[in-house]
């Protein structure tokens, strides 16, 4: 991140290439175990302090496109056999542009007075949010994060998860 401008040292941020190309060097596992150390150290120093943490998630596209999808004559031909490579995804509503999605939701949980991610998971979009919920919860009770204020869109609205929240973590 840091490198030398006409003599001078400046920090920059890297693009989205550069991530990959590490994880592509690293592996996955390495890149959750430095994304793991960097949230518990800012934890232990008190940058987050995640008294008031805010839930939400994203849709992404699956880079296969279920057969169902679309139905040209190359697609439905190349359908058979691509079929079996993006087995994870599945498929799932989205509500802002009023269309199915094939892909996954990326749920993430931020300090919300920081802005910096706390944990995150990777499910099939139409994997429902009040499940992820559930699962986010029990990762706050494991990690001993106390947290006074849990914020969440309308997605995961329910009785089953506020209970949850008022149950589980006070």
């Amino acid at each position: 991140l840091k490198r030398r401008v006409r003599g001078v040292e400046v920090f920059t941020v890297p693009d989205r290439s550069t991530f990959y190309k590490l994880a592509g060097r690293i592996g996955f596992e390495r890149i959750v175990d430095i994304f793991a150390r960097m949230v518990i150290g800012m934890l232990q120093s008190g940058i987050i302090k995640a008294e008031s943490v805010s839930l939400d998630c994203s849709l992404i596209w699956a880079w296969f496109k279920d057969c169902r999808w679309k139905k040209n004559a190359d697609h439905l031909r190349n359908c058979r056999h691509r079929k079996n490579r993006d087995k994870d995804a599945s498929w799932g509503y989205d509500h802002y542009n009023d269309r199915y999605v094939y892909g996954y939701k990326v749920h993430v949980m931020v300090d919300s007075h920081t802005g910096l991610p706390i944990m995150l998971t990777v499910t099939g979009a139409g994997y429902g949010e009040n499940k992820t919920a559930a699962w986010f919860i029990i990762m706050l009770l494991k990690l001993s994060i106390r947290v006074r204020k849990f914020f969440a869109d309308m997605a995961y609205d329910s009785n089953a998860t506020r209970l949850r929240v008022i149950r589980r973590l006070k």
